[in-house]
């Protein structure tokens, strides 16, 4: 997408795409929401798994190797976190990078970056 603006698109009836693009700024952001009924076990188990997917994941089973990972792509940063929302607990991942026309040699900062987010 080359012009500023908002895009939306419904994926299915309970999934959703939300794009905002804005070229004067150098970074990218990806968030995904997870949205599930509040109870006390969803609260707990959504807060409890928000710090341990930032702690690794299969392919990065270590701190180190998961900050490498990061470090290698731009310096690239992820995260996790579970808030409430009214009736609602909501589970959020979430990627943030330079933009892929940054990059010294060509890389697909993104790309990698996005693959790193999906693998927790």
């Amino acid at each position: 997408m080359k012009d500023n603006g908002f895009f939306e698109r419904a994926l299915s009836d309970t999934v959703h795409f939300h794009s905002i693009y804005d070229e004067k700024y150098k970074t990218e952001y990806l968030t995904l929401f997870f949205s599930l009924p509040l109870t006390a076990e969803n609260a707990a188990c959504a807060s409890l798994t928000a710090r341990v997917l930032q702690r690794g994941s299969r392919s990065f089973p270590t701190m180190k190797e998961l900050s490498r990972a990061l470090d290698e792509n731009y310096a690239c940063s992820v995260g996790a976190g579970a808030f409430k929302c009214g009736e609602r607990e909501i589970f959020s991942l979430n990627l943030v990078n330079v933009k892929d026309r940054y990059a010294l040699s060509g890389e697909k900062i993104f790309d990698r970056g996005a693959e790193i987010l999906f693998d927790l």
